[in-house]
Order: C-alpha cells, then structure tokens, then sequence
C-alpha cells in the first residue's frame, strides 16, 4: 500500500513539474513562434500595425495568452478559433465591427478584452465561454446583449461603458458572480427587475444613462460598496435602498430628485455622497445618521432647511450648500466642530444662528448672495477663520468682535451697505484681500496702514473723496480699486506701493494728467523708477 502511495505521489509531483517547467517567455513576432510552434505559450503582438492576423496561428497549439491590442484588424481569420487552450484573449482598440460566432470554440477563456473596437452586436455563441471571468466591452456601439450573455456563470468583471445599450436581458440577473459591473455613458432607461439577483455586486457603475426609476430588488445588492448614479433622470429612490447598508461611495448628482426616503438614513456607512444638482426641497432628519461623511456636497438644490439631526455629522469637514433657499440654519450646525469649509453661496440666508461661534476649526465661510442684516457677535470666536466671504448682502455695520480674527486672509463685502471701516480693521494684519466696493463709504480709516500683507484692496463705488497718507506702508499692494469714487488726488505715498500693479481711478475726479502720470508708473516703476514721485514732474 505504501508503495503505491509512494508511486502516485512521485507520478503527482513529475505532473506538477512538467506544468511547473513550462516556459514563459513572451514572443513578440509570429515569425519567430513559429520556429518553435509547440513551446509557446504567450505570444505578444500589440501595436504591431497589423491589419490581419495569419492563418497560421493556428499552428500555435498550447498557446494560451494572446495579446493583439492596439492593431487595426477588420476581421479575425476562422483558424484563430482553434486555439482550444487560450485562456486570454486580448483585441482591445482594433477595427472590428463583428465577433464571428467561432469565438465559442474557445471554451477556456477567462479573460477576452474587445474595448474600442466598433462591435454592433456579439454572438449568442459567447455564452459558451463559460470559464470566461473578465469581459471588456467598454467602447464599441453595442445596442443590446444577447440573452446568452446570462450563461457566463464565472463572469467577475463586466465592462460596458460607452456603447448605445437601450436595454439588457433578464438574464443578465443570473451572471451572481459579479463583482463588478460598469455601465455608464449608455442610454438605459430602466433595468430588469433581476437585476436584483446580482447580490455579490461591489462596484455599480450606471452614470450618463437616461434611469427614470430603479428596481426596489436593487435592495438585494448588500455587499455594494460603491454605486454611482450621477447623470441620469432619476426622480426618487426605492426605500429598499436603505438596505444598502455596506455602501461607503454613492453618487447621485446631477439627477432629478425631489425627495429622499427615510430609509436613506441607514446608510450609515456612507463616506462619500455627491447629491449636487438635482431639486431636493429637504433632507429626511434620518439624514442626521451619516455620522461617517467627511463632505456634504449639495449645492444646485432646492432645499429650504436643514434637519436639526445635521449636528450629529461630527465628522464633517466641508460642507457646500451653495444655490439653495435656505433661510435658516439650525442652532445644531454648531456642533459640527471638526468643519473647515462652510459654503452658503446663494441662498436667502436672513441671518446666522450664535451657534457658528463654535466651529473653531473653520477655516472658510462662504455667505455670499443672500439677505443677511447683520452678523452675530459670536462670529469673533471663530479663531481659525481665514477666508470671510460676504458679498452681495445687506449688510450696515460690522460687529466689533469680527476684528478678532487674527488669522483672517481675505475679507470680501463687497456690496453690501456698509458706511464705515471701522478702525479696528487695523487688526485683521494678516489680511492679503480685502473688498469694500459698492457700499456707503466716505473715509479710509489710517489704521489700513497696519495691513502690510494686503495685495488687493477694491474701494470703488462708494463716496470717499481721499486717500490717507498710510496707503504708502502697504508695500505689498498689487491691487488697488478707486473708482467710481469722488476723489481728486492720491498722496505721494502711493509711489511707495512698489508693488502695484493695477490701479483703477474710472470714474473719480483725478485730473486727466495725474491720472496719465500714475498709470505711466504703474506700468513701469519697478523696472525704470523704483517708485520716485520727483522724477515725473509737476
């Protein structure tokens, strides 16, 4: 008994060699394959400018990978379909406009590559391939799939991106070993309600389609990790996608949706969600759940209000609401102490909660565009804030406490109503843009002497009538809007802004000869004058 034990171990392990023993070197002319037609394996013939590919391929009996990528074959000759033991086939960015149905023959393939090819149609033959693991269709014009597409029962990996499929079988729903499936830049419309039974799916790619709706079986597909929706018709979705649990990326933007369900909330998984552009007038409060999304990207909406749950998204660090119509933010928006981005950019915002006194760690507010009066006291205590953007609001007076803002960079009110620049402004010295144009403005404060950072400062179209003396110490100044303002002269200090690269005096009372002289030395002081008043005469 041992003997034969022995003797069957030994037969084993001489089997094992001789696969072992088997040469991988990878030919790269048929010519020299050929010469040696029973010892090769891999033969690589990618862009090698063939416009045909020889009968004698056939000859190549225990070929088993073939790469012919990048050539220009029309056609594949009959005799290519004898090579029983490929197990790759590679024809990806080739001309061919049919796959004969001799392709079937090939009944140990695992991986066949046909991306930008110009396939209309595939043979019902492909089904036989049922070793097949990997199938790349991705850019040809196929229309549909024949039902025997449903048979590949080893299938992984399905790319069908950027072909015209209208439609797929019913029988795409036995393919369960899917993994991976993209399908995005066709014109589907729905899906089959088997699509549900594809429940190993980890990745669903469906942007740039034309999906009114979604099968409520997509509530079948629990171990998705990944589904991207974004450019479709979509009005709403199914409650089962609460089911979705494992779900970490979901793209849903630029669709049509008007609503969420509750169920949404239990996507608590989520780190990625992108729901921009679509007409959501809400958000359910069950939203509040999706404690593991670092961004919030949902401008070009419609929403009026923010559930009070929003507090509980502590992982928060950027959220962008810009294009809505909210009009109040909750109280809780000041729980969200990890935020470093909050963009409100037109929306009807009337005023801000206190509680954005808490967000110490933001870095950028965004409040542009909206119909804002005032600005709360707590505002002072947002110590990291560096970028304050409040254009295009109603806005009379600052609150004494926004001057605490040590490390703020850039400070935009421009058109607001503001009627003073209040001295205080001297402290924000850290400061390298800042925008007062089209308010009520009649003085600059000396104190703007103590922004020596400041590379742009816009003061045009209010009612200032001069230009302190102090305007020389910004020696860092690149910018410097005046116009539309009644001013008749600049000091001589401005030569010490040598920096200065534009200056616009449209619009105020500057004499057409200063205003000439100065425009002369803005375009050629730092290579000619270096900022010298005397050397342009009176």
């Amino acid at each position: 008994m041992k003997t034969k034990i022995t003797f069957l171990l030994l037969n084993f392990i001489f089997a094992a060699s001789a696969v072992w023993a088997q040469p991988t070197v990878k030919y790269k002319s048929l010519s020299k394959a050929l010469a040696d037609p029973g010892n090769v394996y891999i033969l690589d013939l990618e862009y090698d400018g063939l416009t045909s590919l020889s009968p004698d391929i056939s000859k190549l009996k225990n070929l088993t990978v073939l790469e012919l990528e990048g050539n220009q074959l029309r056609e594949l000759p009959k005799e290519l379909w004898q090579l029983t033991k490929l197990t790759k086939l590679d024809l990806d960015q080739n001309c061919l406009t049919q796959i004969p149905s001799g392709i079937g023959k090939l009944v140990n393939l695992e991986q066949l590559d046909l991306d930008q090819n110009q396939l209309t149609v595939l043979p019902s033959s492909i089904g036989k391939l049922t070793k097949l693991t990997s199938l790349d269709l991705d850019n040809n014009r196929l229309t549909g799939l024949p039902p025997g597409i449903g048979k590949l029962a080893s299938l992984t990996d399905l790319q069908l991106s950027n072909n015209c499929l209208t439609g797929l079988p019913a029988e795409v729903g036995n393919l369960t070993q899917l993994k991976n499936i993209t399908l995005k830049n066709n014109l589907l419309t729905t899906l089959p309600a088997e699509f549900g039974n594809l429940i190993n799916l980890t990745v669903l790619n469906l942007d740039t389609n034309c999906l009114i709706t979604l099968p409520s079986k997509i509530g079948n597909l629990t171990n998705l990790k990944k589904l991207s929706l974004a450019k479709n018709s979509l009005k709403s979705l199914p409650s089962s996608i609460g089911n979705l649990t494992g779900l970490v990326v979901l793209n849903l933007n630029d669709n049509r949706l008007e609503i969420l369900p509750a169920q949404f909330g239990k996507l608590t998984n989520l780190t990625d969600l992108k729901l921009w552009n679509n007409a959501l007038v809400s958000l359910p409060e069950s939203f509040g759940n999706l404690i593991h999304l670092n961004r919030l990207l949902l401008y070009n909406n419609q929403i009026e209000y923010l559930p009070t749950s929003i507090g509980n998204m502590i992982n928060l660090i950027e959220i962008y609401l810009d294009t809505n119509r909210i009009k109040v933010l909750p109280p809780e928006i000041g729980k969200l102490e990890n935020l470093v981005i909050l963009s409100l950019w037109k929306n009807q915002l009337i005023s801000i909660p206190d509680e954005i006194g808490n967000l110490k760690n933001l870095q950028e507010l965004v409040l542009e565009e909206n119909q804002l009066t005032n600005l709360p006291s707590t505002i002072g205590n947002m110590e990291s804030l560096l970028e304050l953007e409040l254009d295009s609001n109603y806005i009379k007076e600052l609150p004494k406490e926004l001057f605490k803002l040590e490390q703020l960079t850039k400070l935009d009110l421009e058109k607001n109503q503001i009627e003073v620049i209040p001295g205080e402004i001297g402290q924000l010295t850290l400061l390298e843009y800042l925008d007062f144009e089209k308010n009520n403005i009649s003085e600059i404060p000396p104190e703007i002497d103590t922004l020596i950072y400041l590379e742009f400062l816009s003061l045009g179209g209010n009612q200032i009538k001069s230009v302190p003396a102090e305007i020389g110490k910004l020696s860092h100044l690149e910018n410097l809007g005046l116009e539309n303002n009644p001013i008749t002269t600049l000091p001589e200090s401005i030569m010490n802004c040598t920096n200065l690269t534009t200056l616009n005096l449209e619009g105020t009372m500057v004499s057409p000869i200063e205003r000439r002289l100065l425009e002369f030395w803005v375009a050629n002081h730092v290579s000619q004058f270096n900022g010298r008043w005397d050397e342009y005469g009176d």
